[in-house]
């Protein structure tokens, strides 16, 4: 059983990711960056959708909303984001970056692309597409009910 699993996607899926998330995050550090990955996805989101609700952020970056508000938290006290209530709806707090959160990511921009280079190289545009198509076949297969029902079973 351990054979079938050592051959099958999930730990070199697993490893890679996180060889890459070591990587990005040390290259932040070295370009004196304080940021994690995941930090700087939510900015990066907060950056494209000015004004985005916390709420609506919890599904992109798939994280529950306690998570979610203690790295928003952390990255208030980084002096990165503003967080306010909504005009619209009293409970709900929208986010925004602040000059030093549009700065942090414009630095990171190129060093995160430098990172993606490094990562492709010696792969066809080709090579690279064909994986992007098996990582989403491989999101719809975690999505869809046939999963569920196949993880049911077992």
């Amino acid at each position: 059983m351990l054979q079938k699993f050592e051959k099958s996607l999930i730990p070199w899926m697993g490893k890679t990711i996180k060889m890459i998330d070591h990587i990005i995050e040390g290259e932040f550090e070295n370009n004196q960056i304080d940021l994690s990955k995941t930090q700087f996805v939510l900015l990066k989101i907060i950056q494209d959708n000015e004004g985005i609700q916390q709420n609506e952020i919890t599904p992109i970056l798939n994280r529950n909303k306690s998570s979610l508000t203690r790295m928003i938290t952390t990255l208030e006290e980084k002096k990165l984001l503003i967080r306010t209530i909504s005009n619209e709806d009293k409970r709900a707090k929208t986010l925004q970056l602040t000059t030093k959160g549009n700065k942090t990511v414009e630095k990171a921009i190129p060093i995160l692309l430098g990172v993606i280079k490094a990562l492709e190289t010696g792969l066809t545009k080709e090579e690279v597409q064909a994986t992007i198509g098996v990582l989403k076949k491989i999101q719809t297969n975690i999505t869809s009910s046939e999963v569920g029902i196949c993880l049911n079973n077992k």
